[in-house]
């Protein structure tokens, strides 16, 4: 009887071997995925390793051999780097460094600084040291930092990432902690290809290795099958070269390879990335070469995904592709088609009597150059084809009005010196005290107490929360001719500016749950994609106008209630023709009681009075003119209901109705 599988998803049983795989069970993309690891634990400048549309339930697997990789290439006995700017004293690791892990509540604190209390001689000794990222011990294994979301990561750990990834040499100034270091962690980072848009390209340019790999699966354990791989060993061997004193950065590039890292990758960055990946394929050989050649950095793009062109594409006027004939001589004649028969002729009369062309000699086909087979697993560059879908200056804290009551809103970021008394951070204040305890001056007055001044006084440092919001009406029975997103780009681009929230009121929608109610929901931001699936809504059969702006004055005056001094600023978008066919009482009771008549339309002017009312909140209102006919006067009463403008949409009315 067969034993049941009880491999986790997404793994190779350790007796099932996919055919062309290695006797470990492991697979062709995990083979790329060891052998990626293996390149960027070789370079020392191949610090930063992003993959693609990684499973979620394998990234903690795939972080386990990366962990892995980084320690087999640290070398025994390796000399100390830089520390404080001075050389250090020699060691050796014997285990590997520490895992970082770098999710979406990171704090600058955690990055930089740490406390740590010890007990020596009956007192209670606070230490300050380094953070998760601050290498201080030059002697110890390099770190190991993974990013679960690359696309989802917090300001701090953004700017964290630009500030060591890649960088030569990284200095902290930070509560008492004072280091210069080299930065050697390694850094993993997983992130979706439909996501790549979504990220700062400051941040992706951190990351010379790039690898998709929608199709990985690993072997029952992952660890065991890289440590019997052939590559392991070829690293194992690098890094006992190295400690022996030998080049552990690869053979030099030759001409030809330069050439050819420069032809297959796009710009600078990536080309230089390119040949550091080549490099340390050709030093990982099973025989190391004494340079690394062209065809090295074809391999590398290869490993990687990048198309290497499919053929070297000449260029005009090399011997491999005859050069274009001068402008001033005339191009041979193009032979005349042959006509098309007749379509009710018979065919074969004119084909019959035609002579065929006798047979040539036999020519071997050679390979097509401009249909290059695809790159396994995927493109490494992503964003070159995404719409850029990131935050305005994403690696920029958002502009803070004041630092009223308003500051002391927003998940807490880190930790700052106090300016008066609201929003204490208790904790921090107490460590901040105790480092103080035995200087001059502190005497205490009563037991064995803590002594607090106003200088050991701490307070949270909490995300700013959107001060601006975007309220968008979108009445899809009156979708005109001209596309909506041209029309509400201006309003867009200013809440993408001003990294303000959306709400989307959507009325008369195909899809709409109840025709006779409006449908809401509420965005982060405008790069949320339930907005442009909203814009190109198909219309359905009613439109429910007078409850759309009912929800729409509800959203705005709760926003000014619950945040009275952080919303400065609501910008109000109807999108409508005004006729509104759904009265108030039906779309709340969901009972229709006869005819309509005028009644959708005076309850829909009633709603947009509630609207008008609250202009002294800084509320702007604007009714964008469909240019519907008949009754082209509704679009003016209801701006003048809200108490706005009425603005036209391309090609409706002129300039002068646009301006009222």
């Amino acid at each position: 009887m067969t034993p049941p599988d009880t491999s986790p998803p997404g793994t190779t049983p350790p007796d099932a071997t996919p055919a062309g795989s290695t006797p470990y069970g492991t697979t062709p993309a995990f083979d790329r995925l060891l052998r990626v690891l293996a390149c960027a634990a070789a370079d020392p400048r191949l610090t930063g390793v992003l993959l693609f549309d990684v499973p979620p339930e394998l990234a903690a697997p795939v972080a386990g051999v990366f962990a892995s990789t980084a320690m087999d290439a640290v070398p025994r006995g390796e000399p100390a780097g830089i520390r404080n700017g001075l050389p250090g004293q020699r060691g050796s690791a014997a285990a590997g460094g520490p895992v970082v892990r770098l999710g979406a509540g990171v704090r600058e604190d955690d990055l930089w600084s740490r406390t740590r209390l010890r007990p020596a001689g009956g007192r209670i000794t606070l230490e300050v040291l380094g953070g998760d990222l601050v290498e201080a011990d030059p002697a110890a294994p390099p770190r190991v930092v993974v990013v679960s979301d690359l696309a989802r990561l917090p300001l701090p750990g953004l700017r964290a990432a630009v500030t060591v990834l890649g960088a030569d040499v990284a200095a902290v100034e930070r509560h008492g902690v004072s280091e210069v270091w080299r930065p050697r962690a390694r850094w993993l980072a997983f992130c979706r290809t439909e996501d790549a848009g979504r990220v700062s390209p400051h941040l992706l340019d951190r990351f010379p290795l790039r690898l998709a790999v929608p199709d990985l699966r690993l072997p029952a354990d992952p660890v065991a099958a890289w440590r019997a791989s052939g590559v392991r060993q070829a690293l194992v061997r690098l890094a006992a070269r190295a400690a022996a004193g030998g080049r552990a950065c690869g053979p030099p590039l030759d001409e030809g390879a330069l050439a050819r890292a420069a032809d297959l990758a796009p710009g600078e960055r990536r080309a230089v990335a390119l040949a550091r990946i080549a490099r340390a394929l050709a030093v990982l050989g099973e025989a190391p070469a004494p340079a690394t050649t062209a065809e090295h950095v074809t391999e590398a793009a290869r490993l990687i995904g990048l198309a290497p062109g499919g053929a070297h594409r000449p260029t005009p006027g090399s011997p491999e592709e005859p050069a274009e004939p001068p402008r001033d001589e005339p191009l041979p004649p193009a032979e005349a088609a042959p006509a098309r028969p007749p379509r009710g002729s018979e065919p074969g009369t004119a084909t019959r009597t035609a002579e065929l062309p006798a047979p040539g000699p036999e020519e071997p086909l050679g390979p097509l150059a401009d249909h290059a087979p695809d790159p396994p697993g995927g493109d490494p560059y992503p964003e070159d084809e995404a719409e850029p879908l990131r935050e305005f200056a994403p690696l920029r804290a958002a502009w803070r009005r004041d630092a009223g009551p308003a500051a002391d809103r927003g998940p807490v970021t880190g930790i700052r010196r106090a300016t008066d008394l609201r929003d204490l951070a208790l904790v921090p204040t107490v460590i901040e005290a105790a480092k103080h305890q035995w200087l001059p001056g502190r005497t205490r007055r009563r037991g064995d107490g803590v002594v607090i001044s106003p200088a050991d006084l701490r307070s949270h440092a909490r995300a700013v929360e959107p001060e601006r919001m975007l309220v968008l009406l979108l009445d899809h029975t009156s979708r005109p001719e001209w596309e909506w997103p041209q029309a509400l780009a201006p309003y867009v681009q200013w809440a993408y500016a001003a990294r303000a929230t959306v709400a989307v009121v959507e009325v008369g929608g195909a899809s709409a749950a109840d025709e006779l109610r409006a449908q809401t929901f509420h965005a982060r931001n405008v790069l949320d994609p339930r907005l442009a699936e909203a814009l190109y809504r198909p219309p359905g059969r009613a439109t429910p106008l007078a409850h759309g702006l009912l929800l729409a004055a509800q959203l705005v005056r709760r926003a000014f209630q619950q945040q009275p001094t952080a919303l400065a600023e609501a910008w109000l978008v109807v999108v409508s023709d005004g006729r509104g066919n759904v009265p108030l009482r039906t779309s709340l009771t969901g009972r229709h009681d006869g005819p309509v008549g005028r009644r959708g339309v005076q309850d829909a002017l009633a709603a947009a009075g509630q609207l008008g009312a609250l202009g002294r909140m800084r509320l702007h209102c604007v009714v964008l003119d469909t240019g519907a006919q008949p009754y082209a006067e509704l679009p003016f009463e209801l701006a003048d209901a809200l108490g706005g403008s009425v603005v036209a949409g391309p090609g409706t009315r002129g300039d002068a109705d646009a301006a009222l």
